[in-house]
C-alpha cells in the first residue's frame, strides 16, 4: 500500500488530545501545530482515521508543499504537483475550502479560484495547434479533436456546424450534472443558472425554426440535452 502524509484538523487547544487518539490507533506523529496534527499512514490508516479519530474535524492527504509569496507562485506551485496520481482524467473534483493563516495572500477566495485554474490547467488541448487547425478549416478541426478525449466533437462537426455547438452545449450539461448533488457549495446554483440559459436557448431555436418553416429534423438536431 502507498504511504501518504495524513493532515487531521482539529479545534484549537485539542491538539494533545488528538494526538494520542492517533498514537492510540498505531500511527507515527510527524508534526503538531495549532489547530492540526500530521502522522503517516496508508489507504487502511486513512479510513481508520475517518472512524475512529473523535477530535478531528476530517482526514486530508497532504499532496505537496511548495512556498509562495505571489499568486502567480501558488498557481505554478499549485500547477506542479502530481494530481495525476490522485485525480483521473474524468475526474470531478471542488475546491471547497481554502485558509488563509500569516500569510501574504489572504483571500480565501482568491486562493480558492487561483488553484482551482492550475489544478484543471488543461495540457490535452495546445491553444496553438488547435488555433492553426482553425485557420485551415473544419476538418483540420476534426481532425485535432480526434487525438483528444473530444473525439465526440469531431463526429459532430463532421455533420454539421449546429450539431457541433449542440454537441458543446451538451457536454457542459452533463459536467455540471452532479451539482445537484452538492448541497453546501455554489455549484447547484451556477448549474441552475447555466441549465436556464440552456433552456432559454432550445426554446428559442424551436420558436426560431417554426416560424422560419423548417423541418422538425432539422430543428431536433439543434435541441439541446435539458440538465434534469
Amino acid at each position: 500500500m502507498r504511504r501518504f502524509e495524513l493532515i487531521a484538523p482539529c479545534h484549537f487547544g485539542m491538539e494533545s488530545v488528538l494526538k494520542r487518539e492517533i498514537t492510540d490507533l498505531g500511527y507515527d506523529i510527524t508534526e503538531v501545530a495549532d489547530g492540526r496534527v500530521t502522522f503517516f499512514g496508508d489507504e487502511e490508516a486513512l479510513c481508520r482515521a475517518n472512524i475512529f479519530l473523535r477530535t478531528a474535524e476530517r482526514i486530508l492527504i497532504k499532496i505537496g508543499s511548495f512556498h509562495a509569496e505571489t499568486f502567480e507562485e501558488l498557481f505554478q506551485g499549485t500547477k506542479n504537483l502530481p494530481w495525476e496520481e490522485y485525480i483521473p482524467k474524468d475526474g470531478k473534483f471542488w475546491v471547497a475550502k481554502a485558509a488563509s493563516v500569516k500569510s501574504k495572500l489572504f483571500s480565501p477566495s482568491d486562493i480558492q479560484s487561483i488553484m482551482k485554474k492550475a489544478m484543471v490547467n488543461c495540457s490535452e488541448i495546445n491553444v496553438d495547434q488547435l488555433t492553426q487547425a482553425a485557420l485551415a478549416g473544419a476538418e483540420e478541426i476534426a481532425q485535432y479533436l480526434e487525438g483528444t478525449s473530444y473525439r465526440e466533437g469531431a463526429d459532430a462537426l463532421r455533420i454539421s456546424p449546429s450539431a457541433f455547438e449542440r454537441w458543446c452545449d451538451n457536454k457542459m450539461t452533463d459536467s455540471m450534472r452532479s451539482q445537484k448533488y452538492e448541497s453546501f457549495s455554489v455549484g447547484p446554483l451556477l448549474a441552475y443558472l447555466l441549465a436556464r440559459q440552456n433552456e432559454i436557448k432550445t426554446v428559442r431555436i424551436i420558436l426560431t425554426g417554426k416560424q422560419n418553416e423548417f423541418p422538425d429534423e432539422a430543428i431536433r438536431e439543434r435541441i439541446r440535452e435539458m440538465y434534469v
